[in-house]
């Protein structure tokens, strides 16, 4: 049931206004695709995760080219009103997702609603995330969505290095937070630190300085 950090999701309103922005405070060019019949695309940079291993960092919108998913919510409550005002103001972190290759006993242990497994699609590449029913991850994103890649391979692997390091990544303490984490194997991944008065705070420093996501 071991799982480990695949990746930070960032969110925004508008893919086309975030990410030049993003590329310039990192220093780093992204690459990145389309979520088939989800209703989002992406723009994805490598991580140094140090203890934590290879990771990369996501920022996520919803594709104007695209109709909302047929079934089920759009990825991280993009589709929410309450999620659209929180983003007002520029890009949020507002998740993160571990992979693992058993997510059915993972979602089984954890205390908070994980929701199930949807089966995604960018390009030829293929995965399972767990969706909550309404989208957002539980206890403002601390909770994790599970991900299961082809092979047990994530991308993180080969994807290459722009030379980004993710420096910090901690919680604001959250008794249910901790309980979940904890029956996910994950405690020492998210631990409690400074973040702000935000449920999680992430730092990535790279050629274009420390970057900081809340």
């Amino acid at each position: 049931m071991a799982a480990e950090l695949d990746h930070l999701v960032v969110a925004c309103l508008s893919l086309a206004d975030a990410r030049p922005k993003l590329e310039a405070a990192l220093g780093v060019t992204d690459q990145g695709g389309v979520h088939v019949g989800r209703g989002t695309h992406n723009a994805l940079w490598a991580l140094d995760g140090g203890r934590l291993g290879a990771c990369y960092l996501e920022l996520i919108a919803p594709d104007p080219d695209q109709a909302p998913p047929a079934a089920g919510p759009m990825p991280f409550g993009l589709h929410r009103a309450d999620m659209r005002a929180r983003l007002a103001g520029g890009p949020r972190l507002v998740a993160w997702v571990a992979r693992t290759e058993a997510a059915e006993p993972l979602i089984a242990a954890c205390p908070e609603d994980m929701g199930r497994l949807l089966p995604m699609q960018r390009g030829e590449l293929h995965w399972r995330l767990t969706v909550p029913p309404d989208g957002v991850a539980a206890c403002g994103g601390v909770v994790p969505s599970l991900i299961e890649w082809p092979d047990g391979v994530s991308p993180a692997a080969s994807m290459p290095s722009g030379g980004l390091r993710l420096t910090s990544f901690a919680r604001r303490p959250d008794p249910a937070a901790a309980r979940a984490l904890a029956a996910l194997g994950l405690a020492d991944v998210l631990p409690e630190g400074e973040t702000g008065g935000a449920p999680m705070r992430a730092v990535i420093e790279g050629p274009g300085g420390a970057t900081v996501f809340d």
